[in-house]
């Protein structure tokens, strides 16, 4: 009996522990099973998924989902309503055409390629202005209202990025639009390279209110005030019956009193091929004016006077041109051979022959980026 009740016990003991350890499983926790749920940091979550800006700029700079069609002359660009419309103050003032989904721009205010790139700058994270086709871009800038352009490219004006060859480039670019703004400011940068856009042809195609600006400018880079005389007549010898009214008004550009005494003097004989210019009374009376000038302020240095009483003529930047000594002025040359001598200097300059001058006044060349 003993046995059987021992072997009943056993079983029951045998029971009673699986229940219990059935029951303590039961009962763990998943933290007590060691199961701990992972605690993400912010970049492990965000590592695999796009924020929504960045989802925003390829939807904009794919071009995806577009709601507007731009028009210009027989091209055509989707564009999204709200980048124009965040830039642009001409697109803000458009609202009721913006609804059609459709806006036709003039061709002659923003061409193609300027609007290309202009949208291609709005979407950009670093915004920067291509030299190609840049007067186009300033003069579509203008038309749009878009102040963040038009102040970064004032920046590269006002910086001197732009040097004197570009300047001449994109002052040519914007006379073929007729961008009168951006051809003043380049106007501004022409100094040593003067005399070779005189030698040009483009020169010669200038108009009178197009040489005058460029005539009144103080930088322009000359061996002396003759040059701007010269550059007068070269301009209106290339069809002088229809610009022989304008040549009263161009002469008032040179500044007579900057020329020397003798060379007045001979100006006033007038050769026989230029009696058709200075025989005109209004040139006799600038030249006539000139001289009186001269002598007077020559008489008061020769006096007591501590102060000159006449108001100083302003100086152009006079250049040390190695080429010019072979070409200097004679007292016993006549004006014609002087103004032929002038023609043949500017035959013989090349692309870069006014890189090689050098400014008289050294702070001139600090002042100057080429």
């Amino acid at each position: 009996m003993s046995k059987k009740f021992n072997s009943k016990l056993k079983k029951c003991q045998k029971e009673s522990s699986d229940e219990a350890t059935q029951q303590e499983v039961f009962l763990r926790s998943m933290s007590a099973m060691g199961i701990v749920p992972k605690k993400f940091n912010e970049e492990e979550s965000s590592a695999n998924f796009p924020q929504v800006y960045e989802i925003i700029e390829k939807i904009l700079k794919s071009r995806e989902h577009c709601d507007l069609n731009i028009v210009i002359g027989s091209e055509s660009f989707e564009c999204h309503m709200n980048v124009l419309k965040s830039y642009s103050e001409y697109f803000q003032k458009s609202e009721k055409s913006l609804k059609s989904g459709t806006i036709e721009l003039p061709e002659d205010k923003v061409t193609p390629e300027a609007f290309n790139v202009i949208y291609a700058w709005m979407l950009a994270d670093e915004s920067e202005i291509p030299r190609l086709h840049f007067a186009r871009i300033f003069k579509a800038a203008k038309f749009l209202e878009i102040k963040e352009l038009l102040s970064q490219i004032m920046c590269f004006i006002d910086e001197n990025v732009i040097g004197e060859r570009e300047a001449l480039s994109i002052y040519l670019e914007a006379k073929e639009i007729n961008e009168k703004t951006l051809q003043g400011f380049m106007m501004k940068k022409i100094s040593k390279i003067f005399l070779t856009f005189v030698a040009s042809w483009e020169y010669l195609q200038l108009t009178e209110e197009e040489v005058t600006q460029l005539l009144q400018s103080n930088r322009l880079g000359v061996n002396s005030e003759l040059d701007i005389l010269f550059a007068v007549i070269r301009w209106s010898q290339h069809e002088w019956p229809s610009r022989k009214s304008s040549l009263s008004h161009l002469m008032k550009c040179v500044r007579f009193e900057l020329i020397q005494s003798w060379q007045l003097v001979e100006l006033k004989k007038y050769p026989k091929e230029f009696e058709h210019i200075f025989k005109m009374k209004e040139i006799q009376a600038m030249i006539d004016d000139a001289i009186s000038l001269i002598s007077l302020r020559n008489a008061q240095h020769d006096g007591d006077g501590d102060q000159d009483p006449f108001p100083a003529t302003i100086h152009r930047r006079i250049i040390n041109d190695p080429m010019w000594n072979s070409f200097e002025f004679e007292k016993n040359s006549n004006l014609y051979h002087n103004y032929r001598n002038f023609c043949i200097y500017l035959k013989q300059f090349d692309a870069v022959h006014w890189r090689k001058v050098k400014y008289s006044n050294p702070k001139h060349e600090l002042q100057t980026l080429i």
